[in-house]
Parts: structure tokens; sequence; C-alpha cells
């Protein structure tokens, strides 16, 4: 732990290195937020089956993230989910005046065979075979021995079931010139892009350009993306990245201790996460997007719920609106109460747990875990000694100073802000000493309070890569490999040249050999 990054590979490496192995080539089955966004936007359902209710398990997070395909498997009680979740969708979707049915009941068959066409190929992302067509005109024909709808409605919801609606199934057009890696098909292409950037299945134009086989080139995939960008749905890209890579999903969770955080609350824990995710995308998106801000703004946005918790003067209006706050008590996503109680205990603060935070999350540092037999217990709370005096063990014992000089000096830093995420001046009836040090960084050295803290972050090269690297793994469903130095080295230098637009660097990762290109299963890929 604590050790810098290896040196990144030169300019003129990286120019003497061919196209990049792309990595392993996954069939990646949807997520439970992308099978949502998926039927709300196939069927008009916005019930969210997958994600509003408990049927659905929860996906098996890697580094954080809840997309990596070696992760995703079938257990039966999804499989059983997905059955009954596709006779339920296709019962309210398709009834006798559906707009998904292209043509009158009364042309029977004849309407059925439209039916399959131009549901299947909307449902499969790419126009469906013949095979396939005929596979599913059976089940129909096996409904409409009761009826049209049954029929219909059969069709659809084994539709619904089937591996390429719940997988993105990748098989590549041909090799790509002078590499031995394939190239998508623009169907393929057309996925990744509105996989990545909505989470859901392509648009309209984004069909279009598929059936013209206009997704065939950088500049031509590059358009697309930047077109992308400009919609409201990217807000919800964001704030899931945002909100994996932060660890968000534990605030609903989150219990804190009644006699000592009375105000704290579930009302008050969800209203932490809307806070979070309204601040990211302001930060990010709005009219002057750089993301160093996340680390040093000076504003979060609350609603009065939330302002009343903190002290804070309540914001006019309903809902969340921005609120100034305090410059020397404030640095963004650092000193918001979501991120601060999460990175605690239910009756005390934590240095290991808000420093580990920082450590892992924004530096990219994999930390150790404890010795073999070394007590991890938490110092008890004490009326007279303050957390710092009580963490003095952790440097003075040699069985655990190796690792927690790396992460205590960081946590300390944040006592002026309680467990629940409250502001406070003393700590065991003592004036807080926020006084903390990062070592083994880019911006090593000593600082006074979370404020200061973040003013480093925000310049730290290594923050920089870290999110770079985090965006990487998120778009590629899995960790990165030595192939890939090169590509994070370039993604880099576009965020940096962006003046750390995000927006630019998912411009950038649609350029990048692993967005563009899949291995060849015949060269011992996983699919």
């Amino acid at each position: 732990p604590g050790t810098m990054p290896n040196p990144d590979p030169t300019p003129e490496q990286c120019a003497a290195q061919a196209t990049a192995d792309p990595g392993p080539a996954y069939s990646r089955r949807l997520t439970r937020g992308e099978y949502d966004n998926t039927v709300a936007d196939l069927l008009g359902d916005t019930t969210k089956p997958a994600t509003s209710g408990t049927v659905f398990p929860p996906e098996e997070l890697s580094l954080n993230f809840d997309n990596a395909p070696a992760a995703l498997t079938v257990s039966p009680v999804l499989a059983q989910a997905y059955f009954d979740t596709a006779e339920a969708l296709a019962k309210t979707a398709l009834g006798a005046s559906s707009p998904l049915l292209p043509c009158a009941a009364s042309a029977g068959r004849s309407c059925a065979e439209q039916f399959v066409a131009s549901f299947g190929a909307k449902a499969f992302r790419r126009p469906i075979t013949p095979e396939e067509s005929t596979r599913y005109l059976k089940v129909f024909d096996a409904g409409a021995q009761s009826d049209f709808q049954t029929g219909i409605r059969l069709a659809a919801s084994a539709m619904l079931q089937s591996a390429p609606f719940l997988y993105r199934l990748e098989f590549g057009a041909g090799k790509a010139a002078n590499n031995s890696y394939l190239k998508l098909s623009s169907y393929e292409m057309a996925s990744r892009l509105s996989y990545l950037l909505w989470r859901s299945m392509p648009d309209d134009e984004l069909t279009k350009a598929a059936a013209a086989n206009q997704l065939e080139t950088p500049a031509q995939i590059e358009a697309q993306a930047r077109r992308m960008l400009s919609a409201p749905r990217l807000r919800g890209t964001v704030i899931d990245f945002h909100s994996q890579w932060l660890g968000l999903r534990k605030l609903s969770l989150l219990e804190k201790d009644k006699q000592i955080f009375p105000k704290f609350n579930a009302n008050v824990a969800s209203d932490m996460r809307v806070e979070i995710e309204s601040f990211v995308g302001e930060v990010l998106l709005g009219a002057t997007p750089n993301a160093s801000q996340l680390f040093t703004a000076n504003f979060s946005l609350l609603n009065q719920n939330l302002a009343a918790y903190y002290g804070l003067q309540a914001p006019g209006g309903s809902g969340f609106q921005r609120v100034s706050l305090d410059p020397k008590r404030s640095a963004g996503l650092l000193t918001l109460g979501g991120i601060l109680a999460e990175n605690a205990k239910s009756n005390q603060t934590s240095p290991v747990l808000r420093g580990k935070f920082v450590r892992t999350q924004l530096l990219c540092e994999p930390l150790n875990p404890p010795p073999a037999g070394v007590d991890t217990a938490v110092p008890d709370i004490s009326a007279t000694a303050t957390t710092r005096e009580r963490f003095e063990q952790h440097k003075t014992n040699p069985s655990c100073a190796g690792c927690h000089k790396f992460m205590d000096p960081i946590g300390l830093s944040f006592e002026n802000f309680d467990a629940a995420g409250i502001w406070r001046d003393q700590d065991a009836g003592q004036p807080v000493d926020a006084s903390g040090e990062v070592v083994s960084s880019d911006v090593s050295g000593p600082f006074n309070g979370a404020a200061e803290l973040g003013q480093k972050l925000a310049q730290s090269a290594q923050v920089k890569a870290c999110l770079v690297k985090n965006w990487y793994r998120y778009a590629n469903g899995r960790t990165e490999a030595d192939a890939d130095a090169c590509a994070l080295v370039g993604l880099g230098k576009r965020f940096a040249d962006s003046s750390y637009d995000v927006k630019e660097l998912l411009v950038a990762l649609t350029q990048s050999d692993a967005f563009l290109y899949r291995r060849d299963n015949a060269q011992g890929a996983a699919q």
C-alpha cells in the first residue's frame, strides 16, 4: 500500500504499439438498471420491474461496479424472474390496441409475421434472422389456437426471455485492418454506444445509422457519440457511474445509533444520496464542467429537510436547490454528508474508513488486509479522549503502523464532521484537531482540514488517472490489463486537454481499441 503507480509508457512506446488487445470477448448480460431502461424504451413500461422490488437479485460487484460480464451469472432465482417479468410485460404492453402491433389483428398470421419481424428487430437490437422468425412464429401458432392476442403475447414473452434480448451478443464483422482483432458490425457498435452512454437500447437515429452501415469508422462512431452526449439521459449514466464508484448503495442500509444521532433516519439517508447525485450532475454536466471541482466546489444541492438536518438555512422553493457553503468547511464530494456518514461507524467517526475511502477510491491504491491475529476492534468511545488520541495506538503498534500511516492521517482531517455527517467544532470536549498528511502520493505533504485536502486532490494527477481508470473499467466491464497502459495514458491526456470534461473523456473512450474492436474467439477469448 501507498506505493506510487508504475511509470506510464512513453509516447514513443505507445506510438510503436499496434492495436491493443481489446480484452476478453464476453457476452454481456443486461444489468438490472439496463433492463429497466430497455423495457421502458422498448415497451413504454416505466415500472422498473428489475430494480423497484426484490424479484431480481442484485448483481455481484467487481471493483465496485455491477456490469462486469464475468460476474453476471444467471441463478435459478433470476431465471424465474426473467420468465415471470416477461409474461407480465407482454400482457401489459400487447393489448388489442397496442402501438407495438404494426397491423390489425384481423390480418391473422400475416400480422404476426410483421410483428415478429418489427418487434424482434427492436428487442434484439438488430434484424431478426429467418431461423429466429420461424421459431417465434411457432410460439405464436401455439398461442393462437386460443386467440390472436394470446399468440402475440406468447411470442413477445419468448423474445423477452431470449439471449439476444437479455445479452449483448457480439460476433464481429471480419478482421480489422492490419491487426488480428475483429471489427464490430454497425448494429453491435450501436449497442455498445447506447449501453455505454445511455444504459439502454439504441434510439431510432442510431438504429438507422446501423442499418446504413454508418458505424464503421472511428469518425462515424464519434459523431454519434457527440450527438448522444447532448441528450438528457446522459445524466443517468454519469450518476450511475459515480453512485457505484462512490459506493452509494450502502446509504439505503445505513443506520446510526439513535441515542447519539437522533436526527439521522432513512429519509435523511435517502436525501443524502440525492444530494450527492445532484451535486455530481451539477459539477460535471453544468455550464463549466471540470472534474477537479468534485473536490473543491463550495456548494451543494439541498432540500429543506436536509438543510435543517445540517443546520443550514433552508433553500427557497421545493425540491433540491443550489446552496452556497462556507469555503473553509466544504470540499465538494469529500464533505457531503452521505460520503462522511457511510464512511463512519454507527456510533463514532472512523479515520480508518474515511482514509481508506480516499486511498482506494480516489487514489486507486489497494490496501492489504490486516495481518492475521491483529486486534481490529475500534477503540472505545471516551468522554475525555478525542478520536485522534484514541487512534494513537495505530502509530505506536508496529503491526498496525505500516498500513495505517496511509489512512489515518488522511481520515483524521475529517474530524470536524461527526459520524452522521454534521459539522462539529469539538470532540470529547476539546477543539477538533483536523490536521492531516498525505504520504506516498504525487500530492504528499501536510494539510489542515478537509477543505485543504480537497485542494490537494484537485491538483493530483494520480486522482485524475484514477478517475480515468474507473471509467475505463465501467465502460469495458473489466479491470485494466498491461495491454491497456497506452490507452489509459491517451485517455488521460485527452481528459486533461479538455480541462477534465467528463463528456470529452466519454468521447475518447469510444475511440479506444477496447471499444472499437473485439477478440476473435478462435484466439482463446471467453464467450
